[in-house]
């Protein structure tokens, strides 16, 4: 099933947990059948990306959140998301308030 993901990172975030995230999605894709993108900009102010978007079908949901999860956000990033076959986009919220966070940045 064809899935979009659009990601909005807070822009004091650097772009070095993107290509964390990318990089899970790649070497994942080695073993799909199916091809999944991964995430490139879509939307850009001046020299800064504000929005990322990656589609294919390849990743369900579930393993693209458990993708964006496992890395270790400084700032809350949006992740906005939608299957073929829905009629409303899904949305989550990652890096707000982790109890796990062992440092914060300043």
């Amino acid at each position: 099933m064809h899935t979009t993901y659009a990601l909005f990172p807070d822009a004091r975030e650097s772009e070095e947990n993107l290509i964390k995230v990318n990089a899970l999605i790649r070497v994942r894709g080695a073993d799909l059948f199916e091809y999944h993108s991964p995430f490139h900009p879509v939307l850009q102010a001046t020299n800064e990306c504000m929005a990322w978007i990656a589609h294919g079908k390849g990743l369900n949901s579930d393993e693209m959140i458990g993708f964006i999860r496992k890395v270790a956000w400084h700032y809350p990033v949006l992740l906005v998301y939608r299957t073929e076959n829905d009629t409303r986009w899904s949305f989550m919220t990652v890096g707000v308030n982790d109890p796990n966070r062992e440092e914060w940045p300043s």
